[in-house]
């Protein structure tokens, strides 16, 4: 089988394909998936097991774990269109034998689901998100229009939220029929371990960034990219800082958007209130120092940050956006907020900042509820029931 990646970046959909080869590589004793066959197996494989094959652009830390794992990586140009990149994935599925792909993302969908339909080979395209809101009206119809025609080479469709899936289907990009949600998992055993590390070092975390142990501290999670939101949050600070005076907002990531928003955070003055964290590879030790996790996102697939933030104890305050609504109960694990509303970010902000009992009471919901609804075998399991149903279907 081949899973095929848009991007090798820090991100999303990397992450779960590697949170997925990974679980599958530590329950296994070989590089073999054993999975219910009903079509012909390949010459490769032996009866009943399946072997994975990862192709991504090369440059991400991603290429380097997915090889570290064990699991063959080709580097193919996803990102860009063109005929070298059809060529190579033609070469590929043809080398490997490929009896199942699952594409990634916008570009790799596309290479996927075109080979697909030349070779015959069936494709499971799973969306990270339907990103469309920056586009002009003519883009934005052209996009709809290729996701269309292109539903139509994906055996199957995966859906990483169930707010996504509706507005998948409301907005005609997949039929009904094709759909399947597999919510992401969170690895409650690196949370674990994570937490036994950093169980007394949340006062050398803070030291690390600036903070003090009274500080009120707000992480937020995200690459600098506009449809993540900084902006938003940051324009609201003034007012939220005249209520809350001891909060601080600790941003963790980079990306093309952070010196348009630090310029922000100095034309607003609230640059003693907000530390540029950068890229980190691990974020639980910050998150396990903080108070509350914000997400302001004007739309997502199903974002990690909030869950993993849940995980780990921390409330959760998250913007009403596809993606964001599915982490939170809202008024029981955080809150569910409209980040344009001034006076409601306000409110949930001091909620929070004003009582330590509500943020203990809203963390170990959240961390319950998380357990028990976004395990990673949970996602594992389902994961592999819809490629079982891809193999074994007839579409």
């Amino acid at each position: 089988m081949l899973i095929a990646l848009t991007s090798s970046q820090v991100g999303g959909a990397p992450k779960v394909v590697y949170d997925l080869l990974s679980q599958i590589r530590q329950k296994a004793k070989e590089t073999a998936l054993a999975v219910k066959r009903a079509q012909r197996v390949s010459k490769r494989q032996k009866v009943g097991e399946f072997e994975f094959v990862v192709a991504a652009p090369e440059g991400g830390p991603f290429v380097r774990k997915f090889r570290d794992l064990g699991y063959p990586v080709y580097t193919v140009s996803f990102d860009k269109v063109g005929l070298r990149g059809f060529t190579r994935l033609f070469k590929i599925v043809c080398q490997e034998e490929i009896d199942l792909i699952n594409s990634h993302g916008k570009g790799a969908g596309l290479y996927a689901r075109v080979v697909g339909a030349i070779t015959g080979i069936r494709v499971v395209q799973t969306f990270h998100g339907i990103h469309y809101f920056r586009y002009g009206k003519v883009t934005r119809w052209l996009y709809f229009i290729f996701e269309r025609l292109m539903s139509r080479f994906a055996c199957l469709i995966i859906n990483v939220s169930a707010s996504q899936q509706r507005e998948g289907i409301a907005l005609r990009l997949f039929p009904r029929e094709k759909a399947r949600v597999v919510e992401n998992g969170v690895d409650f055993e690196e949370i674990k371990s994570s937490k036994s590390k950093i169980k007394n070092e949340k006062e050398r975390v803070r030291k690390s960034l600036g903070l003090s142990p009274k500080d009120f501290i707000a992480v937020v999670v995200a690459r600098f990219d506009l449809i993540k939101g900084h902006a938003r949050l940051v324009k609201v600070l003034p007012l939220v800082l005249a209520k809350v005076p001891r909060l601080k907002v600790v941003f963790v990531g980079g990306g093309k958007e952070e010196n348009r928003v630090k310029k922000l955070v100095e034309d607003l003055g609230v640059s003693d209130a907000v530390v540029f964290a950068g890229r980190v590879d691990n974020p639980f030790p910050i998150l396990s120092s903080a108070d509350m996790l914000l997400s302001p996102s004007y739309h997502e697939g199903l974002p990690l940050s909030p869950l993993e933030a849940s995980a780990l104890s921390v409330p959760v305050v998250v913007s009403r956006a596809v993606g964001n609504v599915d982490t939170v109960l809202n008024g029981k694990t955080g809150y569910l907020i409209d980040f344009d509303d001034e006076a409601e970010v306000v409110k949930a902000i001091r909620r929070l900042g004003s009582s330590k009992a509500l943020r203990k009471k809203m963390g170990e919901k959240g961390r319950k509820w998380v357990a028990e609804r976004f395990s990673m075998e949970k996602f594992v399991r389902k994961t592999l029931a819809v490629y079982e149903e891809a193999l074994a279907g007839k579409f």
